[in-house]
């Protein structure tokens, strides 16, 4: 089995590869993939660690679903991504880089979806905390939440404006020049 760092590295490779044609997200090298993804997610890892079951859906590339199914094996992962292309490619890169613990779903998540329950829903830029919610609430546990990784923390209180929701913003420090931060929301 490979260690970490190196399905970060096989999978940044592959992501690249086929980024050339399929044109899967906007970073073009390896240091902007480290300094715009790899760095979002990062500061969150330890946000998973209690967690039998993840979803992450609107996954795109597979950012964060693929990292952090590398960093808890032991969590399993249901990736959903609705864009073929895409869906393809994040079961690929699974397969490549060994991830035991994934399931790649080509779905869009909708009010109608019966998978789950998961413990963690997350996503990252995909439509609003509302939108989110809405859509993918009846597939979280009563005892879960969702992990929503976030631009400004601005945009985020406008978001959260009406819903009657405990929450918590945590700051990721590992941006430069760029506000991200993970909304937390928790099911009650």
């Amino acid at each position: 089995m490979r260690k970490k760092a190196e399905q970060v590295d096989a999978y940044i490779e592959l992501l690249l590869r086929y980024n050339t044609t399929h044109n899967l997200l906007k970073r073009k090298t390896k240091q902007e993939i480290i300094d715009n993804d790899i760095k979002d997610v990062l500061p969150f890892y330890n946000e998973f660690k209690d967690a039998k079951t993840v979803l992450d859906y609107g996954s795109g590339a597979g950012i964060p679903g693929i990292l952090l199914a590398i960093e808890h094996p032991n969590i399993n992962f249901v990736i959903a991504e609705s864009i073929q292309k895409k869906a393809f490619f994040i079961k690929r890169a699974a397969q490549h880089i060994g991830l035991g613990n994934t399931k790649v779903l080509h779905t869009r998540i909708s009010k109608r979806s019966t998978l789950g329950p998961f413990d963690i829903i997350t996503n990252r830029a995909v439509g609003t905390t509302k939108t989110t919610i809405n859509n993918s609430q009846q597939l979280l546990k009563g005892s879960g939440f969702f992990l929503l990784f976030k631009g400004k923390e601005k945009t985020i209180n406008q978001e959260l404006e009406g819903l009657n929701r405990k929450y918590s913003i945590i700051e990721n420090n590992l941006i430069i020049n760029k506000e991200r931060n993970l909304l937390k929301i928790y099911n009650d």
